[in-house]
């Protein structure tokens, strides 16, 4: 579906998220909105977390996330906390971006995931004020990444009715 066919859209840069690393030594660079996340000494687990600025009653219809990864993943969802259920969040919509996802734009290194997510049913999501909705990203590698390798998240894209 093309991102005209929504009535409303947000694009949020992964740089405006709050992060965390729960790996010694790696290091996070946030320029131009984007977000590069490398350690030259080992091992990648680094989080990012951001307010899903979105209207009640909006039905989420499409999940962008735009970046490049050449070496492990970004993983990345849309979560909902009620407000009487505090660090206990449901899943709505889940992506994730590995070195062989292709190339939305080659010369960029830039790559896509998009998920469209259904008006009704189990899989869709509707906002409501008893949920406090977020995006969630996880940069993670196994092996030591460069900075010329980094795990790059430039945005998400958002896009509902």
């Amino acid at each position: 579906m093309s991102i005209y066919d929504f009535k409303h859209g947000v694009r949020i840069p992964a740089g405006s998220c709050s992060t965390y690393s729960n790996t010694p030594k790696a290091e996070l660079i946030s320029a131009s909105g984007g977000l590069d996340v490398f350690n030259y000494d080992g091992p990648i687990d680094v989080s990012c977390v951001c307010q899903l600025p979105v209207l009640e009653k909006a039905i989420i219809r499409q999940f962008v996330m735009v970046g490049n990864v050449e070496k492990g993943e970004i993983y990345a969802e849309i979560g909902g906390v009620r407000w009487n259920a505090p660090r206990q969040h449901l899943s709505y919509a889940a992506i994730k971006m590995l070195p062989s996802t292709p190339y939305e734009i080659p010369l960029m290194k830039q790559k896509k995931v998009v998920l469209n997510l259904p008006i009704s049913g189990n899989n869709s999501l509707t906002t409501d004020r008893i949920q406090c909705y977020f995006i969630q990203a996880r940069f993670y590698s196994d092996s030591a990444v460069t900075i010329e390798q980094a795990l790059s998240l430039f945005y998400f894209e958002v896009y509902w009715d």
